[in-house]
């Protein structure tokens, strides 16, 4: 018996080239000017691309109603979603909204609305609400001004000062304010 030998052919040429693999140095070269010059598009593109909230603020970072009615921050005391209720104008109507207090001692707030005046104390760290089921009344003899427009309302604390809103005036159409509406006089 006579032993056998195997011999191994490797690759001559482009052609013979294993899968995959650069076949001269000219490929390889232009592959990684291929790479090279996607990632650096991909690097300038990235400011470009997440460039949005710098013209456009996002609306999170702002202080804004996600409501039907308006509000205010006078020191520890915030009104919130404030509005005024009414068949029509010149008709009876009611003020709704709330007053929060975030300091550690009572505030009173003096709310004024078409010439009619209150004055609420709030707790610390408390709500007081006008409106609704559980919430305080405060009723407007005479609204001036009509469902769908503004009318004015000035908050007031001894400490902070005062602010005056422009605070909507709706009717009962929307089905949540229907049972708020005071009857005609």
């Amino acid at each position: 018996m006579t032993p056998s030998t195997t011999s191994t052919t490797l690759p001559s040429g482009p052609s013979d080239a294993l899968p995959g693999a650069a076949s001269s140095p000219r490929r390889a070269t232009r592959r990684a000017r291929t790479i090279a010059a996607a990632l650096a598009l991909g690097v300038l593109a990235a400011p470009v691309l997440s460039a949005c909230s710098a013209t456009n603020p996002l609306q999170t970072a702002e202080d804004y109603s996600a409501a039907d009615g308006v509000g205010t921050t006078l020191g520890d005391v915030r009104a919130v979603n404030l509005l005024v209720v009414t068949a029509a104008e010149g008709e009876p109507g009611v003020l709704i909204g709330s007053l929060a207090n975030d300091g550690d001692s009572a505030t009173p707030v003096t709310l004024t609305v078409e010439g009619t005046e209150t004055t609420v104390k709030v707790p610390a760290d408390g709500v007081v609400t006008f409106g609704g089921a559980d919430g305080q009344t405060f009723e407007i003899d005479s609204v001036q001004a009509a469902p769908g427009a503004l009318t004015t309302v000035t908050i007031a604390t001894g400490a902070s000062g005062s602010d005056e809103l422009d605070v909507p005036v709706l009717d009962g159409t929307l089905p949540e304010y229907a049972d708020l509406v005071p009857a005609a006089g």
